[in-house]
């Protein structure tokens, strides 16, 4: 039972998506090559690999990746250093302090340290929202 309506989901859909295809004003596959000509050199995508919001981004780079060249840059994650002496508790209580790292390229790029961001090397825009991000890819 369950397969068959899924099926007849996805059959659905699948209408519907071609139907959307042949209404659309503006050929995309157009529209990308054309973002792929006029801008030699790639975004530069801020993301971090556990984020479910980057994830979205970077779901649209990777299916548009024959036509908008990015570059990848992991931006958050942890690094083992030293006490700072500013924890609420006794530094004797742990042996390894691992404190919230956010690349700097990142902190330029969008100052409250945000991921999914894109950036365009040539004019410097910045896209910082996912679903923005999404539909500017």
């Amino acid at each position: 039972f369950r397969f068959v309506i899924l099926s007849m989901i996805t059959r659905g859909l699948t209408q519907s998506a071609q139907k959307m295809s042949q209404i659309r004003r503006f050929p995309m596959k157009n529209l990308a090559r054309h973002f792929a000509t006029s801008h030699a050199t790639p975004l530069t995508y801020y993301s971090a690999w556990f984020c479910p919001f980057a994830h979205r981004a970077t779901i649209a780079l990777e299916h548009h990746a024959d036509s908008v060249p990015y570059a990848w840059e992991e931006a958050l994650g942890w690094e083992k250093r030293p006490p700072t002496g500013n924890e609420e508790f006794s530094a004797d209580e742990r042996k390894d302090w691992y404190y919230h790292w956010k690349s700097p390229g990142l902190m330029k790029a969008n100052p409250l340290g945000m991921v999914p961001t894109l950036v365009e090397p040539s004019s410097g825009r910045t896209v910082t929202e996912s679903i923005v991000a999404v539909q500017f890819v």
